[in-house]
C-alpha cells in the first residue's frame, strides 16, 4: 500500500492523471479500509474538479475515520469550488465530533 501511495503521489506532481486514478484504483483494491487513501483520492477529484466523486470520496473517509479532520475539510474545499455553497459546508464542518485542527479551523472560519 505505501508504494502504492509513492506512485499516486508522484504521478499527481507530474500531472499525470489518469495514472495518478489507477494507482488510486490499485491501492483502494490492496487497501479499501485506508483513510489516506479515501481522503487522497478525494483531493485528486477536488483537482479535477470531479466534484461529485469527491462528495463520495469525503463521505467514504469520514465513514472510515469520522474523527479524523482532513476529510471534512476537503470537503468543505469541494462544495465551496463546486457551487460556492457555504451552507453545505458548514454542515458538514459542523458535523465533525470536536475536532482540533488548524486545517479544520481554518476551513470552518472560511464558511462562517
Amino acid at each position: 500500500a505505501d508504494a502504492l501511495r509513492g506512485r499516486c503521489g508522484i504521478f499527481k506532481r507530474q500531472g499525470r492523471w489518469n495514472a495518478a486514478l489507477e494507482a488510486h484504483e490499485a491501492w483502494r483494491r490492496v487497501d479499501p479500509q485506508s483513510y489516506l487513501g479515501a481522503t487522497d483520492l478525494a483531493v485528486l477529484y477536488l483537482e479535477l474538479r470531479w466534484f461529485e466523486s469527491c462528495e463520495k470520496e469525503v463521505r467514504r473517509a469520514i465513514a472510515i475515520a469520522p474523527d479524523r479532520s482532513d476529510a471534512y475539510a476537503v470537503g468543505a474545499s469541494n462544495y465551496l469550488r463546486w457551487d460556492g455553497a457555504t451552507y453545505r459546508a458548514r454542515h458538514l464542518l459542523d458535523s465533525g465530533p470536536g475536532i482540533a485542527s488548524p486545517l479544520f479551523d481554518f476551513q470552518w472560519l472560511l464558511n462562517r
